[in-house]
């Protein structure tokens, strides 16, 4: 079984997890059947939506490990989820590939944040623009470039 945004799954969990500095929600996947358990509606899911303030602790598309860890341990998180109106376009990358990018505002900051929601990024026609009202899930990944930790759009929600 291959879960959807919104779908409901019992999974167990370890309490640990690798990484778990930089992304405190990380656990271990442990042996045993994925239970599903039903279905969330996006409007019980909203609220669950961070509603102000910096998202993944900075107004930036990155974050300095070194920033990162300046954060007290019960403030830092990896993940977060979002309402906002979004505009996603494309562009190539230097392979060719179809890059989307989710530009938005959020508490005042402009943010532009590439989309790495496989089904979203998949279906979107190449070199077009939507605007759209969504939930966006945000992460921030594991340090790459000079250990910046760069943030993603994980999963998008259409409203």
């Amino acid at each position: 079984m291959e879960p959807c945004l919104l779908d409901v799954v019992s999974i167990p969990l370890a309490d640990d997890g690798p990484h778990r500095d930089i992304q405190p929600e990380n656990r271990r996947i442990l042996e045993g059947p994925w239970q599903p358990r039903g279905r969330a509606r996006s409007e019980k899911v909203i609220r669950y939506c961070q509603t102000r303030g910096l998202i993944l602790h900075n107004a930036d598309r990155r974050i300095h490990v070194d920033q990162l860890r300046k954060v007290a341990d019960e403030d830092r998180h990896s993940l977060c989820l979002i309402r906002a109106t979004v505009t996603f376009y494309t562009d190539a990358t230097r392979k060719g590939r179809k890059r989307v990018w989710a530009s938005f505002a959020f508490d005042g900051n402009p943010y532009r944040i590439p989309v790495t929601d496989y089904k979203f990024e998949h279906d979107f026609p190449p070199y077009s623009t939507r605007k759209a009202d969504c939930l966006l899930t945000l992460s921030l990944g594991l340090p790459y470039e000079g250990d910046n930790c760069y943030k993603f759009v994980a999963g998008v929600l259409e409203l």
